[in-house]
């Protein structure tokens, strides 16, 4: 269903699509950028630039480029040097938004805090069960 949007970009109103979430202006400046991007990737001695290079050689910024690596309008398997920053570390990745390391440790921090909500829960099982016998427990002395 089409709805009227204010760009993401330029804060321009515009028909916002399935296909398009940008407004025309930002759409076709894109598509220049990308053709500005591969005009210059094609090129075999450009093929091993890096990130920095081909934002300094063809003026495009670096944000643009990274979009287009993550939207996989730039195949980085035939650019070895092209990838983007890791969203926590800033390492350089082609896929995905954070790197191995960084998932790993993820991995790793959610791990341990599973087990720690285990254990937490184990000593509260375990504290009712003691509350419950010690109300259970009645103690009369004769006189």
């Amino acid at each position: 269903m089409n709805q009227l949007e204010s760009c993401p970009r330029c804060d321009k109103i515009f028909v916002k699509t399935k296909m398009r979430d940008i407004c025309e202006e930002c759409f076709k400046k894109d598509y220049e950028y990308l053709q500005t991007v591969l005009n210059f990737l094609r090129k075999r001695t450009n093929r091993t630039a890096s990130l920095k290079e081909i934002c300094e050689k063809t003026g495009v910024d670096i944000e643009y480029i990274e979009r287009f690596i993550q939207t996989g309008k730039i195949k980085v398997a035939d650019f070895p040097n092209l990838g983007y920053p890791c969203k926590k570390c800033g390492a350089l990745i082609k896929d995905g938004t954070i790197c191995i390391k960084c998932r790993e440790e993820m991995n790793d921090e959610l791990r341990s805090f599973a087990k720690e909500t285990e254990r937490q829960k184990e000593i509260e099982e375990r504290n009712k069960k003691l509350q419950q016998n010690h109300q259970a427990t009645y103690y009369s002395q004769d006189e």
